[in-house]
């Protein structure tokens, strides 16, 4: 995953730092359809940059044709833009690489990796 510098923009004369971190934790919430695992822990999020007030998401899914590609990708663009500091968020979906098994996170135990594959 590519990782850009946290950025920081003045609203209203303060100072909001938006982090990297906060916007990957906004995206830990967000699950796949019937995948009892976050879409970052699927391993789904391929790169997050921020700069500015604008957060630039690539993503796949894991399967082509998915009926609820675009609901998951307009979740992912509406609950990054909620994070104060955020007035942007693009959601690129992308297929290449595609997404394999072997994606998943470290964070995922083997028993819940399992009986997702099978």
């Amino acid at each position: 995953m590519h990782l850009t510098f946290n950025s920081v923009f003045f609203i209203g004369g303060s100072a909001i730092t938006v982090s990297k971190d906060e916007i990957i934790e906004v995206l830990k919430t967000i699950y796949g359809l019937e995948i009892p695992i976050n879409i970052v822990d699927l391993g789904l999020v391929y790169e997050v940059d921020v700069e500015g007030d604008r957060v630039d998401i690539r993503m796949t899914l894991a399967k082509v044709g998915c009926s609820r590609c675009t609901f998951i990708t307009e979740e992912v663009r509406k609950n990054v833009e909620a994070i104060e500091g955020v007035k942007q968020a693009g959601v690129e979906l992308v297929w290449d690489p595609s997404w394999t098994p072997e994606r998943i996170s470290d964070r995922v135990p083997e028993d819940v990796k399992k009986r997702i594959l099978t």
